[in-house]
């Protein structure tokens, strides 16, 4: 211990004359081990402090993997813009690690939204695309009166016999959609055929049932001769006394046509025919009880009124019609 420090020239103590081992921690002034005086590879873990190693003594891709410890890489470690696609494993990102609302159209590729990625009521009208909804797509029975627009079931969109009579409103079916010639004898309810529906001049003979046509339904004076059958005036359809002697065709009454015992003297025109001989001559009424001279009235052919023969002829009746039978008083005279 003779050699003190200050009998050691400076800068003349050689690394010969350090014995191995000789210099410890105490020996070395502050910051006197440069990184030139450490040998590569010869510092461990154990040499480094807690907490010594900072930013500016990690070289350039230093900190490999292996050195970061599990579950060591918080949200503060990673720069912004720094995981890439590349970094994100299979299935590592999950709904929660999603921002809401930060996933645009353009992050999905075509395809990818099957109905399983669908929450219940999560596709509005917005999202579907006009036209795009065929027929496949719906459900049967799923388009309710709501779903329909007016006027949006058009003639072709009704199948053929589909309109059954509980679908059609009240007075809903007017002439025009009535078909021509398609209302048959069962379409009409009973008694719903008035007057005011039949138009005029259109009920001919062919329309009437037999027997149909009764008295009330015939208008007065309209029955002319043209409407009558021959032979169809039977005595019943004669009013009493409506025989007038202007409807008596010439010669037409016959001595089967004159009752007995009605020819009087009021019934005798003042120009007679001879009974027996059936000449005309001119001549007078006699008045009750006056004798008639007739070209030969000694011939039982003479009329009388009462019990008096009053005249020898007749007019206005058929020759030969006038017998004893006809006569007033009934005599054979």
């Amino acid at each position: 211990d003779s050699v003190t420090t200050v009998k050691i020239a400076d800068l003349n103590v050689t690394t010969g004359k350090i014995n191995d081992g000789a210099i410890v921690t105490a020996k070395l002034g502050a910051d006197s081990v440069i990184g030139a005086k450490i040998l590569n590879n010869t510092i461990t873990g154990v040499k480094f402090q807690d907490g010594s190693i900072v930013t500016a003594k990690l070289g350039s891709d230093s900190v490999t993997t292996v050195k970061i410890a599990d579950l060591n890489v918080t949200t503060g470690k990673i720069n912004d813009g720094a995981i890439v696609t590349a970094k994100l494993g299979a299935d590592s990102v999950t709904g929660a690690k999603i921002l809401d609302g930060a996933i645009t159209g353009v992050k999905f590729q075509d395809g990818s939204i099957v109905t399983a990625k669908l929450g219940s009521d999560s596709v509005t009208g917005a999202k579907i695309l006009d036209g795009a909804i065929t027929g496949a797509k719906l459900q049967d029975g799923s388009i309710v009166t709501a779903k329909l627009a007016s006027d949006a079931v058009t003639g072709v969109k009704i199948a053929d016999g589909a309109v059954a009579t509980a679908k059609l409103g009240s007075d809903s079916v007017t002439t025009v959609k009535i078909a021509d010639l398609n209302v048959t004898t069962a379409k009409l309810a009973n008694l719903s055929v008035t007057a005011a529906k039949i138009a005029a001049l259109t009920i001919d003979s062919s329309k009437l049932a037999a027997n149909s046509v009764d008295n009330e339904k015939i208008a007065a004076n309209v029955v002319d001769t043209g409407k009558l059958r021959d032979d169809s005036v039977i005595t019943s359809k004669l009013l009493n006394l409506n025989v007038t002697g202007a409807k008596l065709a010439d010669l037409s009454v016959t001595a089967a046509k004159v009752a007995a015992n009605i020819i009087d003297s009021t019934k005798l025109a003042a120009v007679f025919f001879d009974i027996k001989t059936k000449t005309q001559f001119d001549g007078s009424i006699p008045s009750i009880g006056q004798a008639a001279l007739c070209s030969d009235c000694s011939q039982p052919y003479t009329l009388c009124i009462g019990t008096a023969a009053v005249v020898c002829g007749y007019a206005r009746v058929q020759s030969g019609v006038v017998d004893t039978t006809k006569r007033g008083c009934g005599t054979n005279e």
